[in-house]
């Protein structure tokens, strides 16, 4: 059976599809981008070798103008990235009247107020630990959220129980219908062009070697691939995790042109951006360039770390240890953490 379309690798798909462009559950350098294009209907993600011998996950900031001279900028992102990767962002989002930002259960404040939850804490320790083996930094960490200009534009918890309800939608929903796509025969042909098999030995080669440069270079030609896989995802009626949540932007942005801002960036994960896109267009925007960013900076060097090193790189990260004492909590009970008496 031909491992390019099978159901682990489009469950590895999926998987990285969804986690890094399509949902958030909740040094100063100047922004890297690439020359300005026209933008028409164009990648919001994108792998590229350069020809030094490394490579680059960049994402697009996508420019849209209507007749009234209102700008929306589409800033894409991929949710674990490099350090410098973020602070580019945090400089060109202080630029902006207001930044329409997605984070699932409601703006930072409240939800670094909610009490722990079971799924979301081993959502969240699963990314600490990869953006540790990866030298990379977490989204909700390198972005600064409580900027007057940041303005929550996405589904607050009851939003998001109830539109999947409405639905009869969850992730286990979504995976069994990645899992129907496998018959697809336009993605089959697509996945065996992206050598899928050979992907899937280079990362299982890169683990076994502890080195974070070649997992990277294994893993981002198929986070470029994410967006148009999220797209047939989606299928013709949608899904909350785009479909519904984009309702959700594009009201919000009404809203601010409303109020007479100007300048207005949906920062949004890279798989939510065709679509937003098109919701634009439809009431008036037209393309007006795009650049690009790189999210992940991928050296060429072989050089591999021992597993106790990479053990102490992810130990050292207090997001891995505060999970993993949450996780325990939950599940455990405060009571097993009380000293006897």
């Amino acid at each position: 059976m031909n491992i390019a379309w099978t159901s682990p690798a489009v469950c590895a798909l999926a998987s990285a599809s969804l986690a890094l462009t399509s949902i958030l559950p909740a040094q100063s350098v100047e922004p890297k981008t690439g020359p300005a294009s026209p933008a028409s209907a164009i990648d919001s993600i994108r792998y590229i070798d350069l020809p030094d011998g490394r490579a680059e996950l960049q994402t697009s900031v996508i420019s849209l103008k209507n007749e009234t001279g209102t700008v929306v900028d589409l800033v894409s992102a991929v949710h674990i990235g490099d350090a410098s990767y973020f602070e580019a962002l945090n400089q060109l989002l202080a630029g902006y009247d207001v930044v329409l930002y997605e984070l699932v259960g409601g703006p930072v404040e409240q939800r670094e107020e909610q009490a722990p939850n079971a799924e979301l804490n081993g959502t969240r320790l699963l990314q600490s630990v990869v953006k540790s083996m990866l030298g990379l930094r977490y989204q909700l960490d390198g972005i600064d959220y409580k900027r007057p200009n940041f303005v929550h534009a996405d589904a607050t918890w009851e939003d998001w129980e109830r539109l999947n309800a409405e639905r009869e939608q969850s992730m286990a929903t979504l995976f069994a219908r990645a899992m129907e796509m496998q018959n697809d025969p336009a993605l089959k042909k697509e996945m065996e062009e992206m050598k899928t098999e050979e992907v899937f030995t280079q990362i299982l080669s890169a683990v076994q070697e502890f080195n974070p440069d070649k997992f990277k270079r294994s893993l981002a030609p198929m986070l470029s691939e994410a967006e148009g896989f999220v797209t047939k995802l989606e299928g013709k009626d949608g899904t909350v995790i785009i479909t519904e949540r984009n309702k959700i932007v594009m009201e919000s942005v009404k809203e601010q042109v409303a109020k007479g801002h100007r300048k207005i960036a949906v920062f949004y994960g890279a798989g939510h951006m065709p679509d937003l896109q098109t919701r634009l267009e439809t009431e008036g925007f037209k393309p007006a360039g795009n650049t690009w960013m790189t999210a992940w900076n991928i050296g060429n060097s072989a050089t591999s770390v021992t597993g106790l090193d990479l053990l102490e790189n992810v130990l050292k990260d207090d997001s891995v240890v505060e999970g993993v004492i949450s996780i325990f909590r939950t599940f455990a009970g405060e009571n097993l953490l009380q000293p006897s008496n």
